[in-house]
């Protein structure tokens, strides 16, 4: 869908620019003839003072002979004549006197009136300016902002566009994530892990499986029985994952571990304590049971505590938590390595398996 709302906002901006360039070219306009017809009456009112002093020159020529002014006495003749001419034409003088005493008047006011006028159209022209200037950086605002939101769009777009690609991509298993694998899980206990796949499973949860086989090998956790190593599960075996998750992982590890351990013969137990030095069927005797990480038969031994004391050993062989502890250890590499991995204690599976189950990839 095409977005208008930008195109409609910059139309109407375009057209109250035009409007407000139109009425700044109006207001421009009669600011500068108001200023010019104030610099007019200016011109007058110089004009008019000129005037005056014609008015006023046979006055001041007249004191400056009662006065006795070397400049004027001097010159006395040629002052004379000026101002019998005066004489001859003072009433004219007084009327043109008068007449330029108006149009000063008149030019002053004029000059404050053109003044006021031009700065009012001066004003109008700097709020038309200032609208332009407040649309201008509001646009600009919108402008940006609009960048922004389409900018952030991109971005979201981007890592959809990215999400699903990595989606799509077939999952496998780099050199150096072999290598890494290898190096993480060298200090731990090697126990068999198969690698299992659904029913009819496509190409691409077939080569990832191999590669995951391949790198448990190289890893030491190999299975001893080829045809379970890398095998189908059967159609009437089901996994539901019901995680924490909305996606189901890459992998799931799935176990049934064998709980059962052996037990200790008592007589035994008791034969090993009789037979320690020093012993008296009426001191204490303290019992450490402990877990050892073998399936063997092991039978009680007797040791002493610093007192000398006897303590009587029950161990309880079991490796089934070892290897549980040993294949968390191997989920929690995968997951750091970037391959999302799920724990399901799965009890479809025989007892005592560890397995990996390979995922389709939705």
């Amino acid at each position: 869908m095409v977005n208008t709302v930008p195109i409609m906002t910059n139309a109407v901006i375009t057209i109250q620019n035009a409007i407000s360039n139109g009425l700044i070219e109006r207001y421009s306009s009669s600011s500068n003839s108001w200023a010019n017809f104030s610099d007019a009456c200016a011109v007058l009112v110089v004009v008019g003072v000129f005037a005056e002093i014609l008015e006023l020159a046979s006055k001041v020529l007249k004191a400056g002979l009662e006065l006795r002014f070397d400049f004027v006495v001097k010159r006395t003749p040629k002052i004379k004549s000026w101002l019998a001419w005066f004489k001859k034409y003072e009433h004219w003088l007084e009327i043109w006197g008068f007449a330029f005493w108006i149009i000063i008047v008149a030019a002053l006011m004029g000059e404050v009136l053109g003044t006021r006028i031009a700065r009012h159209f001066d004003s109008l022209v700097i709020g038309e300016l200032t609208g332009q200037s407040r649309d201008a950086t509001k646009a600009a605002g919108e402008a940006i902002e609009r960048a922004a939101n389409t900018e952030s769009n991109n971005l979201v777009l981007k890592a959809k566009v990215l999400e699903l690609e990595a989606k799509a991509r077939w999952r496998t298993i780099m050199p150096e994530e072999k290598t890494n694998f290898i190096e993480l899980t060298k200090n731990i206990p090697k126990l068999p892990i198969r690698v299992r796949m659904g029913a009819n499973a496509p190409t691409e949860v077939l080569g990832f499986s191999s590669k995951i086989r391949e790198m448990l090998d190289a890893g030491g956790f190999t299975e001893p029985d080829t045809n379970l190593a890398l095998a189908e599960w059967p159609p009437t075996q089901n996994l539901v994952y019901n995680g924490g998750t909305p996606d189901m992982p890459s992998v799931m590890f799935l176990n049934n571990p064998n709980v059962k351990s052996g037990v200790v013969d008592l007589q035994d137990a008791k034969l090993a304590l009789q037979s320690f030095p020093n012993f008296s069927s009426n001191s204490t005797v303290v019992a450490a049971i402990s877990m050892t990480n073998t399936d063997s038969d092991m039978k009680a031994f007797v040791t002493t505590n610093e007192l000398g004391k006897p303590i009587l050993n029950l161990p309880m062989p079991s490796r089934a938590a070892f290897k549980v502890q040993a294949f968390l250890q191997v989920e929690a590499i995968f997951n750091s390595m970037g391959i999302s991995a799920g724990w399901i204690t799965a009890t479809n599976i025989p007892e005592g398996a560890y397995e990996i189950f390979i995922d389709p990839k939705f």
